[in-house]
């Protein structure tokens, strides 16, 4: 069991940085290639280092609060920015492994993060993310189901973002939790 645990967890982050890593280096490429275009803008479409904001990518621990085994539970999350799909919105995917009584579950949702809000929040105002989105959750068993995801993520500093969000599981029954968590931006 503990070499599926740390195979796991070790997919997980993998996954998650080469994503990160890939679609960097797509945008960087591809911008190279546009800039001989008239008036192309493909950053726009996969982002790039220059419009890149903190807190498109991070890796970090957090807890999951609910749940059926136990009431709190450890996890590793992480977020990955795929696309801009406009102005204001982004596509991105949240790998994330959630530790309970030596049981593994690992969930990876994809998301429709707000870029932009178009509210007066004061000084959080361009640090705020909310997303939702769905995807499948696997158990340990290696049972894969349904999971929907609700959230924030607020950029504390230019390196941190704190991240707090609500789950739907359909592992067999239904089951709903909570994961708050710190992200270290890459």
């Amino acid at each position: 069991m503990k070499f599926a645990i740390s195979s796991l967890i070790s997919l997980t982050v993998t996954f998650s940085a080469v994503i990160g890593i890939s679609s960097n280096a797509v945008a960087q490429e591809v911008n190279t290639a546009a800039s001989y275009t008239e008036g192309t803008k493909v950053s726009q479409i996969f982002g790039s280092r220059e419009s890149k904001r903190p807190g498109d990518n991070y890796v970090g621990l957090g807890t999951v609060l609910g749940g059926e085994t136990d009431f709190i539970d450890a996890a590793i999350i992480s977020k990955v920015k795929l696309l801009n799909l406009d102005s204001s919105k982004s596509l991105s995917v949240r790998p994330s492994a959630v530790f309970s009584n030596g049981d593994l579950d690992v969930r990876i949702p994809a998301t429709v993060d707000i870029t932009r809000i178009n509210r007066d929040l004061g000084e959080l105002n361009g640090r705020m993310t909310p997303y939702a989105g769905g995807g499948v959750a696997i158990d340990s068993d290696g049972d894969a189901d349904l999971m929907l995801t609700a959230g924030m993520d607020v950029q504390l500093t230019p390196r941190i973002t704190g991240n707090a969000a609500a789950n739907v599981l359909f592992l067999g029954d239904t089951e709903f939790d909570a994961t708050v968590g710190i992200g270290y931006n890459f």
